[in-house]
């Protein structure tokens, strides 16, 4: 139960990397206190200087504001902690998909969240974006008071176009658009430009986009 990584490479690991290295390392071999962890990774590893016990006291932080580890109750030591069900989940998928968790849950509008949450936390990634896809056109559709057998491309030709203004197109973003050769919004690979791609951000602005608003309404008074 002590830490022995080398001190460079301990001194210029991120700090996510390096906190899932310290719980690895406490979950495998037993560890129920945080105190008797350091003590002993200063005395038998390789966290004898000062700043490697510092970095690693930093690993720690992070785990604990995170709920990776916490105070084991059972015991009367307040340096007592044990690996959370979270810990333990963050040790079998990794903390990237941790963070994208977390992600997921503070930063998408709830008409996308709500449905792709269950798949994503359940590793079905293919599936969890067609349903964000899905919940776009759903939502374009709706904002733009379009007919339900519009999808793909053509939805979003017809809610953003150029030409003949789309209900959606974000005016003020319009002076400053990319044209191809016809003078569309959209490049030659048919891909939507950074103007569309603003209307669209304003339509999941989160917490402020109704989710029944009124068709033809420009973004910006969407969003409020």
């Amino acid at each position: 139960m002590a830490w022995h990584h080398p001190d460079e490479a301990t001194l210029t690991m991120p700090i996510n990397s390096l906190a899932m290295e310290i719980l690895r390392d406490y979950k495998q071999s037993g560890g129920w206190n945080r105190d008797n962890w350091m003590k002993e990774s200063a005395q038998w590893g390789s966290a004898g200087s000062r700043d490697v016990q510092r970095a690693l006291s930093e690993g720690w932080a992070w785990l604990i504001s995170r709920g990776l580890v916490a105070w084991d109750p059972s015991q009367s030591s307040s340096d007592a902690y044990f690996v959370t069900r979270l810990g333990d989940e963050a040790l079998a998928q990794g903390v990237t998909h941790m963070d994208a968790a977390a992600r997921l849950g503070m930063q998408l509008h709830s008409s996308i969240a709500e449905v792709v949450e269950r798949q994503f936390l359940l590793g079905e990634y293919e599936l969890a974006v067609f349903a964000a896809m899905k919940a776009v056109e759903v939502r374009v559709r709706q904002m733009a008071g379009l007919p339900d057998g519009l999808l793909g491309t053509k939805l979003m030709q017809t809610a953003f176009g150029p030409s003949e203004p789309g209900p959606l197109v974000d005016n003020r973003s319009r002076g400053r658009r990319a044209s191809g050769d016809d003078g569309t919004l959209q490049g030659r690979d048919g891909r939507l430009q950074e103007p569309q791609l603003a209307s669209i951000g304003q339509l999941f602005r989160r917490h402020r986009g109704s989710r029944n608003g009124p068709a033809g309404r420009p973004p910006d008074a969407i969003a409020r």
